[in-house]
C-alpha cells in the first residue's frame, strides 16, 4: 500500500506555458514529485468555455 501523501491539482489548457506557471505551480510540483503521489486534472471543458466568444483562440 502506498503511504505517500497525495496532491491533486488542475490546469486549464487555455494558452502556452509561461514564467508565471513555473513560479506559481510547476516548480513546486517538480520539487514534491519524489515524496508525494500527484494527480493533475486538465480542465478541458473550461478551456473551451473560457474562449466561447472567440472560438479561434481555442486550442486544437
Amino acid at each position: 500500500m502506498n503511504t505517500l501523501p497525495i496532491i491533486l491539482t488542475g490546469d486549464r489548457p487555455t494558452g502556452s506555458l509561461h514564467l508565471g506557471h513555473y513560479v506559481g505551480s510547476l516548480r513546486q510540483r517538480v520539487a514534491l514529485q519524489q515524496d508525494h503521489q500527484q494527480y493533475v486534472l486538465i480542465a478541458d471543458l473550461q478551456g473551451l468555455t473560457d474562449n466561447g466568444s472567440n472560438p479561434q483562440k481555442n486550442p486544437r
